[in-house]
């Protein structure tokens, strides 16, 4: 999935952000209407995934 697709699908906004303890590694951040960050991930994949997993819950 795309970054727009995973953001309208289940309504959160996706930042992609670097990480200064792990070597300048990039990881995306997922944040809800609130700003608040709920979920991280190092591929757009991998955060669709978990939030996939986390909303059947």
């Amino acid at each position: 999935m795309r970054k727009k697709q995973i953001e309208k699908k289940y309504n959160v906004q996706l930042e992609r952000e670097q990480n200064p303890y792990m070597g300048g590694r990039y990881y995306w951040s997922v944040k809800d209407d609130t700003g608040k960050e709920i979920e991280r991930g190092v591929t757009l994949d991998e955060v669709a995934e978990t939030l996939k997993i986390a909303r059947t819950m």
